[in-house]
């Protein structure tokens, strides 16, 4: 009777140790605290929210890149080869000659073939993020821009501004039958996206915030509605006449192909004053009026 008393003694003794271990062992948390229960929902919520935001803004820039002219890059020239044409058309596939290979890839004493002058189009890359945006250390896309010069070695140039970024492939006479951009006129000190659109290229007079009132200046009436801005400001002598869609406007010699000596360029030299007798004189080969107010 003794023994089982001692036993039972002890064991509570045991039960009431590893009571007071558990407990003393537990965190007390105050998360049941409906201040912290609100805190927490609050910044749960404000991550949530800022997710919800980059993902909106990834996914209108990618639908605005998809209907951009860089979204579709694919070429070939006159002899079915692509590389020299992919440092623009494709800056990720490009694989430079040894003569554009930078001077640190020759430390090594290695030697380079030459580049194979076919990319198939399956392994083809258009003009990408990465062509103007690097990445940071986490793989995310700086918002900074950059010109990716060797994308094989992921070497950038910093620019100063998108207009430079934009002539790194758009520059007068940079490359043998291309009509490169020289803009000039009332735009030469603008940079590309104060007309342009970053993602998807697209430019117009009145949205950009600066001619937003265009249709009441004369001559902005109803009778130009199907003439573009530039058939009447070009202030670099370029062609005119009617694009497929009956827009008159402007027009440049294509070196490119023979069978279509002219196809529809948009002038980047602006002026302000507009002549009218440059369309509207005796004889025009559209039929337009000779006289007009």
């Amino acid at each position: 009777m003794k023994i089982k008393k001692t036993t039972i003694l002890l064991l509570s003794f045991i039960l009431s140790v590893i009571f007071i271990i558990g407990c003393s062992s537990s965190p007390v948390s105050n998360s049941s605290d409906p201040e912290n229960v609100r805190e927490n929902d609050q910044e749960n919520d404000n991550d949530q929210e800022n997710e919800n935001v980059e993902e909106s803004s990834e996914d209108v820039i990618q639908v605005a890149w998809q209907a951009s002219p860089h979204a579709d890059t694919y070429i070939l020239d006159s002899v079915g080869n692509n590389n020299s044409c992919a440092r623009c058309h494709g800056p990720e596939n490009w694989m430079p000659p040894m003569e554009d290979i930078p001077e640190s890839c020759f430390t090594c004493k290695f030697t380079v073939d030459d580049p194979p002058s076919l990319i198939p189009e399956s392994d083809w890359v258009d003009i990408s993020c990465w062509a103007c945006h690097e990445e940071d250390e986490d793989g995310n896309l700086k918002p900074e821009y950059s010109y990716l010069a060797f994308a094989f070695k992921a070497e950038y140039v910093q620019v100063e501004s998108t207009t430079e970024l934009c002539q790194k492939c758009h520059r007068k006479n940079a490359f043998q039958k291309h009509n490169g951009l020289q803009v000039g006129g009332v735009h030469a000190d603008s940079d590309c996206t104060d007309c342009h659109d970053a993602h998807d290229a697209s430019a117009s007079c009145g949205s950009t915030g600066c001619h937003e009132e265009v249709s009441s200046f004369v001559g902005h009436d109803g009778d130009h509605q199907k003439v573009s801005c530039e058939a009447c400001h070009d202030g670099s002598g370029l062609d005119l006449g009617f694009q497929e869609d009956g827009v008159f406007s402007t027009f440049i010699t294509n070196e490119m192909d023979d069978e279509k000596p002219l196809v529809p360029f948009s002038s980047h030299t602006i002026v302000l004053e507009s002549i009218c007798d440059r369309c509207h004189f005796s004889g025009n080969p559209w039929s337009l009026l000779e006289d007009v107010e």
